[in-house]
């Protein structure tokens, strides 16, 4: 499974170099009179500007319990605090917390992750499908567009389901396209590539598959007749028309390293566009 490491899903470091917490975690004079402002008592004070500052960096909320303790000690000691109060442990689940997520949301000019954001997620998501195979770059094509367009980041798991089912969806719709557009006899010959004569130690499909080996007379000779079989095998229309060289990689590669067995498993028009 993907992880947010494979993408651009921003995480918080476990030990941020120092210059990394001076540029990215210290409060300014705006951010520390924010927090005045909305707060009475210091340690709701502190809780929000931890939401702050960690939300500034990922672009969704953490609970304190998650944000590294070297990030969380050097924004304490910037309003005033040796170390991190005991008492900020009880934050998370205050009814304080989600007062400050709104207020943090509104600061910042972010949008909650609701029905909004969610549609626009999957809408990217199903328009990178269609010409990116990779599901780190889906992922990250909705990140950047959410970012863009002032959004709050969903959970990774949310973005993750959203990318893989586009994908699948997307590829789906190219196998329908591709069985769709190749014609009966170019049907027929493949579905003898998944017959065995007895007679034969393989499959047509095998030998569809074969590769021409290190270049012999003998073995160019052998690959150029196998080259004439292939092309008989071949629709008289280009069924793989419009289809994106990145899908027509995946499905072939995908094909490679199936078995005739397995490929009798796969639905029809899943099975013959693979072929084609």
């Amino acid at each position: 499974m993907l992880s947010p490491s494979d993408t651009a899903y921003p995480i918080l470091k476990e030990s941020p170099p120092g210059r990394e917490l001076q540029e990215l975690f210290t409060p300014n004079l705006s951010e520390l009179g924010f927090a005045r402002e909305n707060t009475r008592q210091p340690v709701p004070r502190l809780g929000l500007l931890l939401l702050l500052k960690s939300f500034q960096k990922l672009g969704y909320f953490v609970r304190l319990a998650e944000i590294p303790p070297p990030i969380a000690l050097h924004i304490a000691k910037a309003v005033g605090w040796n170390q991190v109060p005991d008492g900020l442990s009880a934050y998370d689940a205050s009814t304080a917390r989600f007062r400050h997520m709104a207020l943090v949301r509104s600061y910042m000019g972010v949008t909650p992750f609701a029905d909004a954001a969610r549609k626009l997620m999957l809408r990217i998501c199903l328009a990178s499908s269609r010409v990116r195979e990779d599901l780190a770059n889906i992922v990250n094509t909705a990140i950047e567009e959410l970012v863009r367009q002032r959004y709050e980041l969903s959970g990774f798991s949310t973005l993750f389901r959203a990318a893989r089912a586009a994908r699948f969806a997307i590829n789906r719709g190219y196998y329908r396209q591709i069985y769709q557009a190749t014609d009966a006899l170019a049907r027929a010959n493949i579905a003898t590539l998944f017959e065995r004569d007895s007679a034969e130690r393989r499959s047509s499909w095998d030998r569809l598959k074969s590769e021409p080996g290190q270049p012999t007379v003998k073995r160019i000779r052998a690959f150029l007749v196998h080259l004439d079989w292939l092309r008989k095998q071949a629709a008289s229309t280009n069924p793989l028309t419009g289809i994106p060289a990145v899908k027509l990689q995946r499905f072939a590669a995908e094909a490679r390293v199936l078995n005739v067995a397995r490929m009798k498993e796969l639905i029809e028009e899943k099975r013959k566009s693979d072929c084609t």
